[in-house]
């Protein structure tokens, strides 16, 4: 995966953080709070072809390969970082894995 795909992928979700959950739970995609590795945007980017994501605040970081020099990482946008802090702090509870659904 390259910067550009990442990038394309997380932009196709949506432009703030309402119409990212929405496209994510419309897409059956959950994930657990605080996990980097299990986020629903990392549950989403694994689905689309990145063999492992992580997510943070402060970048999303695809490891493509067994080399450091494989990964790829981009800064998150506003909206995306808007939605993951409002994820972890239990605003999109459709999303999380810990919730029934």
């Amino acid at each position: 995966m390259t910067k550009t795909e990442l990038r394309g992928l997380l932009n196709e979700l949506g432009r703030s953080p309402t119409a990212i959950a929405k496209s994510l739970e419309a897409k059956g995609i959950r994930g657990w709070k605080g996990s980097c590795a299990l986020c629903p945007l990392a549950v989403y980017l694994k689905s689309q072809g990145a063999p492992m994501a992580e997510v943070s605040r402060g970048d999303i970081c695809i490891r493509n390969g067994p080399d450091a020099g494989d990964d790829i990482a981009v800064r998150p946008t506003k909206s995306v970082k808007e939605f993951i802090e409002r994820f972890d702090d239990g605003m999109f509870p459709a999303l999380d894995k810990a919730k029934k659904p």
